[in-house]
């Protein structure tokens, strides 16, 4: 078992560095690496801006510890349309998306606080809804 763990471990960094890969900018003329993560983070901030006048959005610190915290307190665990929402007593509510196994954050060093769980859903069907539009949009343009 722990093999196989093992395997699925250096697969994932595997993974994640073919995820790295450098593409060339034709319009300024220069290699740059992008995460993933990145288009991602984009429209969290969109539906985030969007959302602030509604409901409660924070920023928090990315470090190991919030993470370590997250994971200790935040054991009020639900998934919705691919994602799993973690709250606490609270209801204090992080993201994890599930395709990636990461917490959703708005930049690279703040990770998505929504309170409340229903507010939380609310975000992540505005988040999907604009990834569809976003998806239709390819589509009809290829």
């Amino acid at each position: 078992m722990s093999i196989m763990f093992s395997r699925h471990s250096w697969w994932s960094r595997v993974q994640a560095l073919f995820a790295l890969i450098a593409q060339e900018d034709v319009q300024k003329g220069h290699t740059s690496l992008l995460s993933p993560a990145q288009p991602l983070q984009m429209q969290v901030r969109q539906v985030a801006d969007a959302c602030a006048a509604a409901m409660p959005i924070w920023q928090v610190e990315d470090s190991l510890e919030i993470k370590a915290h997250i994971a200790c307190w935040h054991r009020c665990i639900c998934t919705y349309r691919g994602y799993i929402l973690c709250s606490d007593t609270t209801e204090r509510t992080f993201l994890m998306d599930m395709r990636t196994w990461t917490y959703v954050a708005i930049t690279n060093a703040g990770l998505l606080q929504i309170d409340g769980v229903k507010e939380a859903k609310m975000f992540v069907d505005a988040l999907c809804h604009l990834q569809e539009k976003g998806e239709s949009i390819r589509r009809s343009n290829q």
